[in-house]
């Protein structure tokens, strides 16, 4: 009699396949894994600012082609995945919020290269003035480490 194996032996033994070549384990692997990257990326957004523009569906997805969408991965088993995909859905959360920093510093730029005054208060100086701004730049970085 053959043991039954558990989803979790599953998706190791998925992850090991994926990883050395076989494009079909991920076909098999896609649906044991995305609710769990779904919860994964939910729990990040509930740390977001509220009106955070980034959808959970692309955070997972971001997520998926910040891992480089392939399988040069040596996944070492379920956890040691799990443990990547959530550092790279920090990783698109702080880019994502690096690239509003930026549209806004352009913005304030232009603004104030427009009204033509001489001295002015420089972005960061703005940013830390108003406290709601400067509590969104933080809450991607205020995330717990990975446990492994």
């Amino acid at each position: 009699m053959v043991p039954m194996s558990s989803p979790r032996d599953d998706v190791t033994l998925l992850l090991r396949r994926w990883s050395h070549g076989d494009r079909g384990a991920l076909d098999e692997l896609m649906p044991l894994i995305y609710r769990e990257l779904h919860k994964l990326a939910k729990r990040h957004m509930t740390q977001q600012e509220a009106g955070h523009t980034l959808q959970t569906t692309a955070v997972i997805h971001e997520a998926y082609l910040k891992l480089g969408g392939s399988s040069d991965k040596d996944w070492e088993n379920r956890a040691h995945f799990f443990g990547v995909a959530a550092k790279a859905m920090r990783h698109v959360l702080v880019d994502h919020f690096l690239a509003l920093l930026e549209e806004a510093r352009m913005a304030w730029r232009l603004r104030k290269k427009s009204s033509g005054e001489k001295r002015t208060r420089s972005f960061t100086e703005d940013a830390a003035s108003n406290s709601s701004q400067t509590g969104f730049m933080l809450s991607p970085l205020a995330v717990s480490p990975v446990r492994r």
